[in-house]
């Protein structure tokens, strides 16, 4: 018999006029005796619980005031635990504060990261465009050496001053500069 049934037949049982016909102890002898024997043993049961729910009670209010100080120790529990709530819910959003301002921080940093990534690529483009440009340097100066080698040949040719040793010096000259050329001077 369930806790609620055996107070229903109890109420019944202590009217002035009892419904005995509604009693399950009825049919059977000493229904009475029966129905204290089942009220004692309920009321033990749940004497045991109320005991088992105040130890629970002191474990909890032990945890809960090693955070409590002062004044805040002599509340009763019910205080106490709601002071400790409180200060539970002020940890928890100076907590959750924190989280928001280190992701703001890392947001931050990745948007400076992206933004440097950007930087670069704009630098590597720049550093390739002047090594094009380099290279082109590279190639008009050996055209104008060329150029002034040919030019100056054909001034000395001209005018009869020009040993065949000047020519090879001159010869070599130009071949270096226009095929050792490598781009980095």
């Amino acid at each position: 018999m369930i806790d609620n049934e055996i107070i229903k037949c109890t109420e019944e049982c202590l009217k002035d006029v009892p419904n005995c016909k509604a009693c399950p102890f009825n049919d059977e002898g000493n229904c009475r005796d029966k129905l204290l024997k089942l009220c004692l043993d309920l009321i033990n049961h749940k004497q045991a619980e109320i005991e088992r729910l105040e130890l629970v009670l002191l474990g909890v209010m032990h945890s809960v005031d090693k955070w409590l100080d002062g004044k805040e120790l002599e509340q009763d529990e019910v205080n106490r635990a709601a002071t400790m709530r409180e200060k539970t819910l002020q940890i928890v959003e100076r907590k959750q504060s924190e989280i928001d301002r280190q992701k703001s921080m890392n947001q931050a940093k990745l948007d400076t990261i992206h933004d440097l990534r950007a930087e670069i690529e704009v630098l590597n483009k720049t550093i390739d465009n002047c090594v094009s440009c380099l290279e082109s340097i590279e190639k008009i100066k050996a055209k104008a050496y060329k150029e002034f080698a040919e030019e100056f040949e054909k001034r000395c040719i001209a005018s009869g001053i020009y040993p065949a040793v000047i020519k090879n010096i001159l010869k070599n000259f130009v071949k270096e500069l226009t095929e050792g050329s490598d781009g980095c001077n």
